[in-house]
């Protein structure tokens, strides 16, 4: 027979378990990754601050204005200068979107490839489906316009309960930027 000592103690393990599950459950969980190379602040003197150029690229789908902003404003603040596309050294393609996490990407995409990122995190997405309702992905590509290629590319999803892609926004701006 277990004292009440024991029970109480049982009953404090079983709340505090509760608490943490229910806990992780709400918070986002994130994939990022990225492929390629940027000029980086020691690719010397002004070549280097010319090198750091960039205009935004046409997309297919309407991108939220807190995205692009974010974008704009993360890569100011590592050094990049927006100009136009005519003097850019780098064209951003750009492409966002949510999606339910049961609602499995398949098939040929054109343009920015979204369903590239699906392949993202898909060891893990099948245990993250089942704890988070939604997939906020985003993917930002940097074309060398001389070169007339892309020089990077990084894809970041977010796992979250909120249908919302504007709420989802600012954290993937974050988490993708963050792999510079």
């Amino acid at each position: 027979m277990c004292s009440n000592r024991h029970r109480s103690l049982f009953l404090i393990l079983v709340t505090a378990a509760l608490a943490l599950v229910s806990g992780c459950a709400n918070t986002p969980v994130t994939d990022v990754a990225a492929v390629g190379a940027l000029p980086s602040d020691n690719d010397g003197g002004a070549i280097g601050v010319d090198r750091k150029t960039f205009s935004f690229g046409q997309t297919s789908v309407a991108i939220p204005p807190e995205v692009l902003t974010g974008i704009t404003r993360g890569l100011v603040e590592r050094g990049w200068r927006s100009t136009s596309p005519q003097t850019a050294r780098y064209r951003v393609d750009v492409a966002y979107a949510t999606r339910p996490s049961n609602v499995e990407v398949i098939g040929r995409c054109d343009g920015m490839k979204l369903c590239d990122a699906d392949s993202l995190g898909s060891q893990k997405e099948g245990s993250r489906a089942v704890r988070h309702r939604f997939v906020h992905t985003l993917a930002i590509r940097f074309v060398d316009v001389k070169k007339r290629e892309w020089a990077y590319k990084v894809i970041c999803k977010t796992y979250d309960d909120d249908p919302d892609p504007d709420k989802a926004g600012a954290l993937v701006v974050n988490k993708a930027l963050g792999a510079f």
